[in-house]
């Protein structure tokens, strides 16, 4: 009797989440997964988007790909847009920007009525950055457990684990909210690995102390796994970049993070060369590193500032981003 309950609450539960009303910001590999996902999940989603990409979904819908099938599904069931009007009614916005084109969102946000708004991208500072743009109550932290690439306007895709990284989501609140709960199941209806972390400013900042680096190496060597010198130099950025999280104060969050404080660098550097030649790399580290060098920059810029405020150098960090001109160059991408 208690089994059938609980069916019958899951289904009720599906059945009201799917009347909610969803808007994606951002038409990348990330917005488009994502919004695909959902659309085929049953939810109403709308895609904001501009220029060519915003015509290629008009057009042709949503393609995409698991990277390891030939099959291409194309969803269609999903609407197209370029504005966000004050009048708009929508349950949820996605954001699914990098954190260098961020900047061009707050003004519609701002103009917007929405309450739930999710920001799906790395951030150094989190929820007080937020705060400085939009009312800190309207926002929660996400990050997506997913990558891939878009090829001839199909996305190639990845969904990562929950063991390696589930999205992973946290409210301004610290605490596992309702509207925090709903979301996830939104996102697990829609075939994603979820978590729901309290501490998201730890997470993210323990996020960019790993992929820093983990994207940094990749500028000065792509046979990462082949060149002793570049594992050496990487195990010893990651080492540097978590010991200072350790010793001024900040959480290690998740905490098997602490693996690459405590484990010996011959055993890392052996974990790291075997990470480099996974599925996994190739198709989340990889192309995340090579499409959004500018990002990556500017992430890895405001990291060490945030040592420099607590008086503390990152020599390996620093020696290793400037194998990343993309701040020199002007590199953008959506």
């Amino acid at each position: 009797m208690m089994k059938e309950r609980m069916t019958v609450s899951k289904k009720l539960l599906s059945r009201n989440l799917q009347r909610t009303e969803i808007l994606i910001i951002g038409a990348g590999v990330i917005g488009s997964l994502y919004a695909a996902q959902m659309a085929k999940a049953g939810y109403s989603v709308t895609v904001f988007s501009r220029g060519e990409r915003l015509e290629e979904i008009t057009r042709s819908g949503i393609r995409i790909q698991h990277y390891k099938e030939d099959k291409i599904e194309t969803i269609t069931k999903l609407k197209v847009t370029d504005e966000l009007r004050p009048e708009d009614n929508y349950d949820y916005v996605f954001v699914a920007l990098r954190y260098d084109n961020l900047a061009s969102v707050y003004p519609l946000l701002n103009k917007s009525s929405v309450s739930n708004i999710i920001f799906m991208t790395n951030n150094p500072y989190g929820f007080d950055d937020y705060g400085r743009h939009l009312n800190k109550a309207r926002v929660l932290c996400a990050f997506p457990g997913a990558g891939g690439e878009i090829e001839n306007g199909v996305v190639k895709y990845h969904i990562v684990s929950r063991v390696i990284q589930p999205t992973t989501i946290g409210d301004s609140l610290g605490v596992r909210t309702q509207r925090a709960k709903n979301i996830a199941g939104i996102l697990r209806l829609s075939g994603f690995p979820v978590a729901i972390n309290r501490d998201m400013n730890s997470w993210l900042l323990s996020h960019l102390a790993m992929v820093c680096p983990l994207g940094n190496i990749i500028y000065r060597d792509y046979e990462v796994s082949d060149n002793s010198t570049s594992l050496v130099l990487l195990s010893a950025c990651l080492k540097e970049a978590f010991l200072f999280l350790r010793e001024n104060g900040y959480s290690i969050n998740p905490a098997r993070f602490n693996l690459f404080v405590y484990t010996p660098q011959r055993l890392l550097r052996f974990l790291l060369k075997r990470l480099y030649r996974t599925d996994f790399a190739k198709t989340v580290i990889f192309n995340h590193a090579v499409n959004a060098r500018q990002e990556m920059a500017l992430l890895t810029e405001q990291f060490i500032k945030i040592a420099e405020i607590k008086k503390v150098r990152l020599p390996l960090n620093t020696e290793l981003s400037s194998f990343n001109i993309a701040s020199k160059t002007g590199e953008t991408h959506e």
